[in-house]
């Protein structure tokens, strides 16, 4: 966020929120407390959860609202492997549509969202899988 939403009576617009963003490439690393996910029903998956554990933020990405985020590539390379590549797997292909929606959430509960905050809107790829050295 470059600046704050305060609260206000009418509702966020992409037109009031999309040009106080900035997209950020981030990893978000994220783990279980079980050794084996396997080893456990799905339901106990789910009922622990995967924590985030945190963020590896990038460096703001130049005049992203001029790109097709649809047809973008992403790629996850460890160690000279890739890991994981997709091109516009995003659910939104306006992932600040999330952000919009975040802000109107927060509002309508007397919070707000501000500068600073880093909101992660998903993954165009889903979760990639690597294993501990």
């Amino acid at each position: 966020m470059l600046t704050d939403f305060p609260k206000r009576a009418a509702p966020y617009t992409y037109d009031d929120v999309g040009p106080h963003l900035e997209l950020l490439p981030l990893i978000e690393i994220v783990a279980t407390r079980f050794v084996s996910r396997k080893a456990h029903t799905t339901m106990t998956a789910l009922a622990a959860g995967k924590g985030n554990r945190c963020f590896i933020i990038g460096e703001p990405v130049a005049n992203w609202q001029d790109m097709d985020l649809t047809k973008e590539r992403v790629e996850l390379t460890i160690d000279g492997n890739k890991i994981q590549s997709s091109v516009g797997g995003h659910p939104d292909p306006r992932p600040a549509n999330l952000v919009v929606w975040q802000a109107n959430h927060l509002n309508n509960r007397g919070a707000m969202l501000k500068k600073g905050d880093v909101i992660a809107t998903g993954t165009p790829g889903g979760v990639g899988y690597v294993r501990k050295p």
